[in-house]
């Protein structure tokens, strides 16, 4: 296991040296300024469409509970079927 460490730290160390080596640009005066500015409005824009397809999406909840709802509440009663014809009070008439 000590083996193991040892090797990565060689290598660590020498990746190290060749990034001390590598040419690096410096940032612009305004990159800071301009990065902040870049991240915010992309937090912004990320939580606006958050919440808009949180309202689509309930939306939609809403309207199919009140399609089931109304479809047990408010439909009418089978006055065909066999089972409620019995039930029923009739008034018959006949002549003679």
């Amino acid at each position: 296991m000590q083996n193991e460490n040892d090797t990565q730290d060689q290598e660590d160390r020498e990746i190290t040296a060749l990034l001390k080596d590598y040419p690096m640009p410096s940032a612009a005066a305004d990159f800071y300024d301009q990065a902040l500015v870049r991240a915010t409005h992309e937090g912004t824009r990320r939580q606006r469409n958050r919440w808009m397809l949180t309202g689509f999406g309930s939306a939609i909840a809403a309207g199919a509970a009140l399609w089931i709802v109304s479809a047990f509440l408010l439909t009418s009663p089978d006055m065909t079927g066999t089972e409620t014809a019995p039930t029923l009070p009739t008034v018959t008439m006949t002549l003679e």
